[in-house]
């Protein structure tokens, strides 16, 4: 294989005549150092090619840097790893993240909305202000630590709070599903490696049974039968504004609990796995009478299905009317019902994975550990109190 560095200037503007070339360490005039501004390699590899930037796009503005590269040319040409494309403007371009991360996104099918515009999100604020003109063919370990060491830079930037470590997690998350993407398209050779973020496993907020039923009181009337069916079946919000007649039997008094609303849109459960639940004798069936199969089951005063905006906007009024701390609609009433069915189980996990539809018994667990972080912080609360009333003596 052949290739040389060259430039287009090759004699000295001072009239020294030809530069010459001290091989593998400069071009210059001998006379009076004189250096070229711009140096691009002639190469001679399945046809002749001038290459006159790095991969990076940059212009190869001393000798040394053409040298470098040259030789990194000749090893990937070696090892049979060598491409053109990758010192071709219009070829780099195709393969820059502002192009493609938005063919990634494009391609995701078959995705819930909420989580493509968590997608999309991602990709506005961190992805593409920060790999928008690398060439991802190149994207490494290195590449990956450096993004996550800028995202604080980021966050002052936009004059945002720092993220938490499990929103990091999710970024993280979201890259290497993009990365994974790269690797099918055999853009790069193999995923990078990403650094290991764990957040701490957060502990579930949730209320008495006595609480849930006072919030219930303080509802207005019309709103109570949803947010009753919360209360008494342990099913996501979602999955209860997307009920209709057809989902109930009442013979054998079974809910099918099988899809639910993602923003705009109507999709299989989180999981993907539907299952029967038993309608609780707090469920009153009248709801159901003189509905068409295809009717929603809970409908607000205008007829018309609840937005989850609004069902928060229900519950968190109805909580302040009724005295009760504030909390999350889904913590005071999923989280909140699982523990109570768990207590009432005597913590048969694997009765509360069917009534909470999980596809495993390991993200039931949680549960279970409510009850000992719940003692933890009543233990370490009493320790607290000890040591106060020790250090008044």
């Amino acid at each position: 294989m052949k290739g040389k560095v060259r430039s287009r200037e090759r004699y000295c503007p001072e009239g020294h005549g030809k530069l010459i070339i001290i091989e593998e360490m400069d071009l210059r005039c001998p006379l009076c150092n004189y250096r070229p501004k711009t140096f691009y390699i002639d190469l001679y590899h399945q046809g002749r090619h001038k290459i006159t930037r790095g991969k990076d796009g940059e212009m190869l503005t001393s000798y040394r840097q053409a040298h470098r590269l040259l030789e990194n040319i000749r090893f990937e040409i070696d090892a049979r790893v060598f491409s053109i494309s990758r010192f071709l403007p219009k070829e780099i371009e195709e393969f820059r993240g502002h192009k493609l991360f938005p063919k990634w996104l494009a391609a995701k099918i078959n995705i819930a909305p909420i989580t493509i515009r968590e997608y999309k999100r991602y990709m506005n604020l961190y992805f593409l202000p920060f790999f928008g003109q690398v060439d991802l063919r190149d994207v490494n370990a290195g590449k990956i630590e450096d993004f996550f060491q800028w995202i604080p830079d980021r966050q002052r930037e936009m004059d945002y709070k720092q993220l938490s470590l499990k929103t990091l997690k999710n970024i993280s998350m979201t890259l290497h599903n993009f990365c994974s993407w790269l690797l099918r398209r055999e853009t790069i050779a193999k995923t990078p490696a990403f650094p290991a973020i764990n957040p701490p496993e957060s502990v579930i907020e949730c209320i008495s049974r006595e609480l849930q039923e006072k919030v219930l009181q303080a509802l207005p009337e019309a709103h109570r039968p949803f947010f009753s069916f919360l209360v008494y079946h342990p099913v996501r919000p979602g999955e209860a504004r997307a009920l209709r007649r057809k989902h109930f039997n009442l013979e054998g008094m079974t809910v099918h609990i099988a899809e639910a609303w993602s923003l705009k849109e109507i999709r299989p459960r989180k999981n993907k796995r539907d299952y029967y639940l038993p309608l609780s004798d707090r469920f009153d069936i009248s709801l159901l009478s003189n509905k068409l199969p295809e009717a929603f089951a809970f409908t607000n005063q205008a007829g018309r299905t609840y937005k989850a905006e609004n069902i928060r906007r229900i519950w968190h009024r109805a909580c302040k009317s009724a005295g009760v701390p504030h909390i999350k609609l889904y913590n005071g009433t999923r989280h909140s019902t699982a523990t109570h069915l768990l207590v009432k189980a005597e913590g048969n996990l694997y009765l509360i994975k069917e009534a909470l539809g999980h596809s495993s018994v390991k993200m039931t667990e949680k549960y279970a550990k409510f009850k000992v972080e719940t003692l933890r912080r009543l233990m370490n609360t009493t320790a607290q109190v000890s040591h106060i009333e020790e250090k008044a003596k």
